[in-house]
């Protein structure tokens, strides 16, 4: 029944340990509330002093999330060292917050006392238990994760204010260093794989790189824009297959409310074979991602930014005005032709084709957002929710489609079989719902596309 103030920091993990320092105190009994509205009032202390010389005068505090853990502790001492003291515990922590929840089992070697070689060596041994993955985060780094904050913190801007009348080299170059940036925060947790969104946000900054190189090549340096492209596309294959098996799983979460309960247990083959490739995919990635390859990538990425940047000066001035109106109007047409062809009785491949070049215009509008300001906020927002409605009209298609290859790849029962096509009707039914939603979506967007090409005419 205790109350106990933390404070911690994390330093960057080193050979799969951790350097942390660590403040605590003890609390009288007091409501979250209190704590959130009136913190400079609590007993003095350590962490509480170290607030408020760190912090603003109007600084609040905010729940983020709650972290419940049921630890099972062991203490283990070296004979050689008869004053060391490691404490081992097992973690069975659940993450929520609102309706969001991320649950995981952590094994953790905490050197109490003694030489940092007992943690080396505790580390060597686990290193020798193909079941136990390395921690890259911690656990609040993983809270951030649930709620869709940034792992490590906001991305800092290097201060460079940029208009429409700035160079569209400086506007590619400070596009790439931020993607850089994403990716070097999110790689840890695309690693571990504890929670799916690592691994989604890793994909969307390599496809962020990717329509940057393409967007900014005739003023980026010359020398390993193609090689750059073919490497940052074969990462992008591997993170790939795993966000499909991602929402694949997610799909079953929502199956639910559709089954009996004495039905659900027909899906855990389902469930098992799905989870079985899931983790057949992250193994593939990891071995990428711990690959020099990967490591020659972000080396190769860095270098080329550099080199544009020193090299700017040697290129025509282009401004962001004139090479906005090149790239965004053609593309807005081409949309534009495409969506108006689409038909109630339209395929799912042309709605899909449609999907890939409206993410491709709302790349090249994220890319202008800072440059021109408010002006592209109502038109990016039309943009995503078509884009969304799509999106969900595919992904229904394709678990229709995984649904029906598995019922006729796999022998089942009748229950299950008509189980299978059941889920099936249900995915199918969503898909339509989804097509009949795009010409709503479709009218919106098309009336604001209006303003769009006002913005670049």
């Amino acid at each position: 029944g205790d109350q106990e103030l933390t404070l911690k920091q994390l330093a960057a993990p080193r050979s799969g340990m951790f350097n942390r320092q660590e403040l605590q105190q003890t609390l009288s009994r007091l409501s979250l509330g209190g704590l959130n509205e009136d913190w400079r009032s609590l007993d003095p202390g350590p962490v509480v002093e170290t607030l408020v010389t760190t912090l603003p005068a109007h600084a609040v505090l905010e729940k983020l999330f709650d972290i419940v853990t049921s630890r099972q502790i062991f203490r283990l001492h070296h004979t050689e060292q008869p004053r060391s003291n490691i404490e081992l515990a097992l973690d069975s922590t659940r993450i929520t917050a609102a309706d969001k929840s991320l649950a995981f089992t952590e094994f953790e070697a905490e050197l109490k006392q003694g030489p940092e070689a007992l943690i080396a060596e505790i580390v060597h041994i686990l290193d020798q238990q193909p079941q136990l993955l390395r921690a890259r985060v911690s656990k609040y780094q993983r809270g951030l994760q649930v709620i869709g904050c940034p792992p490590v913190g906001r991305l800092r801007d290097d201060g460079v204010q940029l208009t429409p009348r700035s160079a569209w080299v400086d506007l590619g170059i400070k596009n790439l260093h931020t993607q850089i940036r994403w990716i070097r925060q999110h790689e840890p947790l695309a690693w571990e794989g504890v929670h799916s969104e690592g691994v989604h946000q890793m994909r969307v900054g390599i496809r962020r790189i990717r329509a940057a190189l393409k967007a900014f090549e005739s003023v980026l340096s010359p020398e390993g824009g193609k090689a750059l492209n073919a490497e940052v596309r074969w990462l992008g294959r591997q993170l790939g297959a795993v966000r499909d098996l991602d929402v694949h799983l997610a799909h079953l979460d929502h199956y639910s409310d559709f089954m009996s309960s004495d039905e659900a247990g027909l899906l855990a083959r389902y469930r098992k074979d799905l989870l079985k490739s899931r983790r057949r995919a992250h193994a593939t990635l990891r071995n990428a991602l711990a690959d020099d390859r990967f490591t020659r990538l972000q080396r190769d990425l860095q270098q080329f930014v550099e080199r544009s940047d020193s090299g700017k000066q040697g290129f025509e001035f282009r401004s962001i005005e004139e090479m906005a109106r090149k790239f965004v109007l053609p593309q807005l047409k081409k949309i534009l032709r495409q969506g108006r062809s689409i038909t109630r009785k339209s395929p799912a491949a042309r709605l899909h084709r449609l999907r890939i070049e409206i993410k491709r215009l709302r790349y090249q509008l994220e890319f202008l957002r800072e440059p021109y300001g408010e002006s592209l906020r109502q038109s990016t927002s039309r943009l995503a929710k078509l884009q969304n409605t799509l999106g969900d009209h595919q992904d229904a298609c394709v678990a229709y489609e995984h649904l029906r290859r598995y019922r006729i790849n796999h022998e089942l029962g009748n229950r299950q079989s008509r189980l299978f096509k059941r889920l099936g009707a249900v995915e199918r039914d969503k898909a339509s719902h989804n097509h009949q939603r795009f010409f709503k979506d479709w009218r919106k967007f098309e009336r604001e596309a209006n303003t769009l090409k006002r913005l670049f005419r």
